[in-house]
């Protein structure tokens, strides 16, 4: 039978007692809280203990928290806690300790930088209010718009681009060498040096660690870009196909629903046949 994961929040004695610092003296709380470069140290501090050791983090910080935009419902640990906000406690330790160790992995303010397992460097900012990660630079631009009074009703959308990441790649980048199969293949819908990368799990913590770790791999997420960016050609070539003279403006009116999600089918059929294509010519 597997052990739940325990939580557990100590006072300041706690930790003298332990031969640790009082965490209170390793945490500044005049500085911005909902950066993560703060918060992970906050995390930090509260499992000083468990870094000496090198085991899982488990203590959730006493207060500090209050002070960002995190989840009221997890400010504070307590023995009635429901699942959903224990899920979210154990994700944001998990992925603390994750930041805090790695050694390719870099938190400027909001701005998370890391090297990947192959060279490649990916960066991008991270919200915990806005529940997103986005371009990097994106949160200081929004603060310097709020100064101003300046910052768009729907700013994710018009300044930064919600779950966008930069990579060191280029536009119009070329699957890197090291992707068996596929290696060298030159993409055309990459004119951005950003692609968007949606959530794969609800549970916020959870979906930034799954980021962080193929960000790290640096070979999955091309696979991914590279499928993409073929669906992205077979989608033109059908529209150059059916339409050379352009889409007409009762398009919509030509499929069915049904009609047109199956086309979209075939795009994606085409871009996977593409790539297993490549890869079988290649070995």
């Amino acid at each position: 039978m597997k052990t739940k994961q325990k939580i557990y929040s100590y006072e300041s004695d706690w930790y003298l007692q332990q031969g640790c610092l009082d965490p209170a003296h390793l945490i500044d709380c005049q500085v911005d809280l909902n950066a993560p470069e703060h918060f992970i140290n906050a995390f930090a501090a509260y499992n000083q203990h468990q870094i000496a050791r090198g085991e899982k983090w488990d203590c959730w910080p006493n207060w500090e928290l209050c002070l960002t935009a995190f989840d009221p419902a997890i400010w504070f640990y307590h023995d009635e806690l429901d699942e959903d906000a224990l899920s979210q406690m154990k994700g944001w330790l998990d992925l603390a300790k994750l930041i805090h160790q790695h050694p390719s992995i870099s938190l400027n303010g909001y701005t998370f930088s890391i090297k990947g397992a192959f060279g490649t460097t990916f960066s991008f900012d991270f919200s915990i209010d806005d529940q997103c990660w986005m371009k990097p630079g994106s949160m200081s631009a929004k603060h310097q718009a709020f100064e101003l009074g300046t910052l768009p009703k729907h700013w994710l959308s018009t300044m930064a681009g919600i779950h966008h990441i930069q990579h060191s790649l280029g536009s119009y980048w070329t699957v890197p060498e090291h992707i068996e199969g596929i290696a060298g293949l030159q993409t055309c819908h990459t004119a951005d040096e950003v692609f968007c990368f949606t959530p794969e799990h609800d549970n916020l913590p959870i979906a930034l660690q799954s980021l962080i770790l193929l960000c790290l791999d640096d070979t999955a997420i091309w696979v991914m870009k590279s499928e993409k960016d073929f669906y992205e050609q077979a989608r033109a070539a059908w529209w150059n196909e059916h339409w050379p003279q352009g889409r007409p403006e009762d398009f919509e009116c030509q499929y069915s629903k049904e009609e047109y999600q199956a086309i979209m089918q075939e795009w994606k059929n085409e871009a996977k046949m593409r790539i297993k294509k490549e890869m079988e010519g290649n070995e």
